[in-house]
């Protein structure tokens, strides 16, 4: 299958999660994940963003502790018809609107399982926004 993307760029500051995100990641996509931190995003992004390739941007925000609708805004404005996507612990959809509204084209709860990740991703990488919210 031909994917929409030729890059996934995984943005996070816990090695662990990293770790286990770029395993479901290859195993869903197949292709390569590129790590880095948030202070090292728009490095890595400039690596593999101005080739003009399709990258899909994936960000694990629960250790993230800055403002984040700024911090999406930003990101959104730098890396243009990327698809951007967030793992975090919100529960509230207003919440999870905003981030949306803000550059988001997908939003998961921070500990998705490779089916739901793989759901998302299929939507988000075809041009669809989707979001999956916790299961209660």
């Amino acid at each position: 299958m031909s994917l929409p993307v030729t890059h996934i760029l995984l943005v996070g500051n816990s090695p662990d999660r990293l770790d286990v995100l770029t395993e479901h990641l290859t195993a869903i996509t197949g292709l390569q994940v590129i790590l880095s931190s948030f202070d090292g995003w728009p490095e890595a992004y400039g690596g593999i963003g101005k080739k003009g390739d399709k990258v899909l941007i994936i960000m694990d925000l629960t250790h993230y502790n800055e403002a984040l609708i700024p911090f999406i805004r930003s990101l959104t404005e730098l890396t243009g018809e990327s698809r951007r996507v967030a793992l975090h612990f919100y529960e509230s959809p207003t919440l999870v609107d905003r981030l949306v509204n803000a550059g988001l084209d997908g939003y998961i709860h921070s500990d998705p399982d490779r089916k739901d990740l793989k759901e998302l991703l299929e939507g988000v990488m075809y041009g669809k926004t989707v979001v999956r919210m916790n299961k209660k």
